[in-house]
């Protein structure tokens, strides 16, 4: 037990000394296009910028146009593509420097009214949250015993790692759908914290939702399988919290990521239901981390996307 608790002491003051961590970061996408001469639209989510991550340097090699957008609800950026492919095939290709700091929240000074970090923006029940009676009880229940904004996030955070487990296994994971991931108790990142944002939002504390790719540790250069998402809740005197519940049950150390995260991840969007810039015929999306493409207005399915990060 004591050699225990001076691991998890020792390892969070490395955490606290961590310098700003860079990678190159590599994001490939590959359409397959119903015919040559199709008309395309492609969105493709750009790195965030924030006061934990900067992108030094950006690259991108295309056979179409594209610019840098913007969407309203968020303020999320994305490179958009448009034009007539001369190939059923396209590739794409965007390179990107990034650095990465520990994140540590941000306080309410530094949080401006209206601004993209407006608590308030986070507080409503969304389609994709919705904040249903079940949904309510538990998080009256988790957080009778709690004071402050900050005591009732950390009994939520608790609940959360303590009940949910990390299976992928049979289907109706990934979604994010809070009413499944309290009903089964399993699912991944997204459902773990599609719950952490939903009995949040119950118990009236903006929380929301935040996507990326995580950076395998002990390697210096690796493929990533796929995307990575956490959580932020905004506490009264506080300012907003950052917390990882899916790494917090895998480590078996809980304390490790709440109110704090190391630099092992490329944030790349926040949000849910999200209207592109420009709009895109489609549905709003469930989130946005991988590239969403149309050709002459419908959605293409036949898309292929592989990421790979290095340690500078």
């Amino acid at each position: 037990m004591r050699f225990l608790t001076i691991f998890f002491i020792c390892s969070r003051l490395l955490w606290a000394s961590d310098s700003a961590v860079r990678y190159e970061f590599q994001y490939r996408v590959k359409l397959t296009l119903p015919h040559e001469g199709a008309r395309v639209r492609l969105w493709v989510p750009y790195p965030t910028q924030n006061a934990f991550q900067t992108i030094e340097k950006t690259s991108v090699t295309s056979p179409l146009r594209w610019e840098l957008k913007r969407e309203k609800q968020y303020g999320n950026q994305m490179v958009y593509f448009e034009g007539v492919s001369k190939k059923k095939e396209l590739n794409i290709s965007l390179n990107y420097d990034v650095t990465r700091r520990p994140s540590q929240g941000i306080l309410p000074a530094a949080v401006k009214k209206e601004g993209p970090d407006d608590p308030s923006h986070f507080l409503k029940e969304e389609p994709r949250i919705p904040l249903v009676q079940l949904i309510r009880d538990i998080a009256a229940q988790e957080t009778k015993k709690s004071q402050t904004d900050k005591e009732k996030l950390r009994a939520i955070y608790d609940y959360v790692v303590r009940t949910m487990s990390y299976d992928k296994s049979g289907v109706g994971w990934g979604k994010g759908d809070p009413i499944w991931a309290c009903s089964t108790k399993r699912g991944n990142c997204t459902d773990f914290h599609s719950l952490f944002i939903a009995l949040s939002r119950s118990v009236g504390i903006p929380s929301r939702f935040i996507i990326g790719f995580p950076v395998p540790e002990g390697t210096t250069e690796s493929e990533i399988p796929g995307y990575h998402c956490w959580a932020e809740a905004y506490a009264k005197g506080v300012g907003w919290i950052p917390m990882d519940a899916t790494e917090g049950k895998k480590s078996g150390n809980p304390e490790l990521y709440f109110g704090r995260l190391p630099p092992n991840r490329i944030e790349f969007a926040l949000g849910r239901d999200l209207v592109l810039e420009p709009p895109q015929h489609g549905e709003p999306l469930n989130f946005f981390v991988y590239p969403y493409a149309e050709v002459e207005g419908k959605v293409l399915e036949a898309i292929q996307k592989q990421f790979h990060v290095k340690r500078i």
